[in-house]
């Protein structure tokens, strides 16, 4: 039986269309891993053209407000995430709201689920997702519930973005490194597939081929925007043959794992390496020697796309599209860079 346009689509629907069990599909929502690879990804595609969500038998009322906004971040750790959220919770509270906040990286099926978990009790989303595809699975997003999206512009004239200015960003880290003197230069990227890292490395390989000419050598090392992989590559960087004069660390947590590694080493910046960071957290000033980084205001972010679902919730939501809002990065000068000593 093909489901009615006027009722929501169930798991009993996505399983008769995809020729399984109720359990099976259950079994594929909840990552269960004896279902085979080839199944789950059919019925992932059968759900999503279904616009099946998860747990939707869940859902409030239309018209019915719990005073609650979803977050979905990619994770719940370090003082990135927590600067934006202060940012996000502070003004939510503002207007007697609170922020129900989990996490979700890499995994769209599980993205799903939290969606549809969520959406019961959830007056809107805010979702920070940064992986390909991201349109796909907000489309199952009903109709009526606003979502501000981080670091992806969408056409989707439901959504609106709010995205950081990554690749120009880093740009101009690599500029102040060309323009300071320094030649051999280590870039260490945040993980794959990360919108924000690739972005970021687009952006400082970029002024490397339009301003560094051919007496340039770039170390280009994969990191994963984690404090621990500063820590790993730091080896790598501070090996002797080589070594490069100045490293621009595509996040400041991996920065912080670096800093580590050289104290614990007796080895000093910027003496022995200059190095630049990227997003100006808290404690970046509070460093010794202070980081050196590319900064935009985490707290506001995290502010105004609460806002701007708070807008919707009130309003209704508006159907005419938003152009994404995008904040701007400069150059924070402290005592971890210097120029080179010819």
């Amino acid at each position: 039986m093909k489901p009615s346009q006027s009722r929501q689509v169930t798991i009993f629907d996505v399983a008769e269309k995809a020729k399984v069990s109720i359990a099976t599909v259950s079994r594929v929502f909840n990552n269960n891993p004896l279902v085979p690879e080839k199944t789950r990804k059919r019925i992932l595609a059968i759900a999503e053209q279904m616009k099946y969500l998860p747990n939707s038998s869940a859902r409030t009322l239309a018209g019915n407000q719990n005073k609650t906004i979803g977050v979905i971040l990619p994770v719940i750790y370090g003082i990135f995430f927590s600067d934006f959220l202060y940012g996000a919770e502070t003004r939510a509270r503002e207007s007697g709201y609170h922020l129900l906040v989990t996490s979700v990286q890499n995994n769209d099926s599980e993205l799903l689920t939290l969606l549809g978990k969520m959406n019961g009790v959830a007056d809107g989303f805010l979702i920070y997702y940064p992986q390909p595809g991201i349109e796909k699975l907000l489309n199952h997003i009903p109709q009526g519930k606003p979502a501000a999206i981080i670091g992806k512009e969408l056409k989707d004239s439901r959504f609106f973005s709010f995205l950081i200015d990554n690749f120009n960003g880093a740009y101009q880290a690599a500029s102040y490194m060309l323009n300071q003197g320094h030649r051999k230069i280590t870039l260490v990227t945040g993980e794959k597939k990360n919108l924000d890292a690739e972005q970021r490395k687009l952006g400082f390989k970029k002024a490397i081929s339009d301003l560094g000419g051919e007496e340039v050598k770039l170390q280009v090392l994969e990191g994963n925007f984690k404090q621990n992989s500063g820590y790993e590559l730091a080896p790598e960087i501070m090996r002797e043959k080589n070594r490069s004069t100045a490293v621009f660390f595509s996040n400041d947590g991996m920065a912080l794992g670096f800093y580590e590694w050289m104290s614990e080493k007796g080895m000093k910046i910027p003496e022995d390496i200059s190095v630049i960071g990227f997003d100006d957290i808290e404690w970046a000033a509070l460093l010794q020697p202070g980081l050196t980084t590319m900064k935009f205001d985490i707290v506001r972010m995290g502010r105004d796309s609460v806002s701007e679902i708070l807008k919707r919730i009130a309003d209704a939501p508006d159907q005419t599209p938003v152009s994404p809002v995008v904040y701007q990065t400069r150059l924070v000068q402290r005592g971890s860079f210097i120029p080179l000593r010819n």
